[in-house]
């Protein structure tokens, strides 16, 4: 018991000490505009978008900044970033694209948990729609009645 208690409190000291932050970033850029920002410049962009959606619509605006894979230049430690802008449920800027309506799908067969055989992709003779959700995750269980209402509607 003794020895499985000193690994464990080595392990944690191993772990404190070598968890270092990485490099701090001197310049931003961002991926929208490709301009290259100091840190005082990010900082007042950052506010400056804050400002200009705070209480619109009377809803308070959410702003999620997305940070990339940081570039070494000669002098210089550059954070590429993108952000997304909500107010609400909608989108007002968004940092990826995630526009999946109309993409084509390779066929493939797939089984349901009847044991039936699916078709995916492909050419189709009725509209498909795949929904990917999780079991502890609310949104995805309060949509699931009306996602069978749907079902039902469009039975045949």
């Amino acid at each position: 018991m003794k020895i499985k208690n000193l690994f464990f409190f080595i392990l944690v000291i191993v772990f404190c000490c070598c968890k270092s932050k990485g490099p701090e970033p001197n310049y931003f850029k961002n991926l929208f505009t490709q301009k290259i920002l100091t840190k005082l410049e990010f900082d007042e962009y950052m506010d400056s978008l804050g400002l200009k959606y705070k209480n619109s619509r009377k809803k308070e605006a959410t702003i999620h900044v997305r940070f990339y894979e940081l570039i070494f230049s000669k002098d210089s430690i550059i954070q590429p970033f993108k952000y997304d802008i909500r107010i609400g449920n909608e989108y007002i800027i968004r940092a990826e694209s995630f526009e999946k309506t109309g993409m084509k799908i390779l066929p493939r067969k797939l089984l349901s948990i009847d044991g039936d055989s699916i078709q995916i992709g492909g050419k189709q003779k009725k509209p498909t729609l795949i929904n990917l959700w999780f079991v502890q995750c609310p949104g995805c269980v309060a949509e699931t009645p009306a996602l069978n209402k749907i079902k039902e509607k469009y039975a045949g």
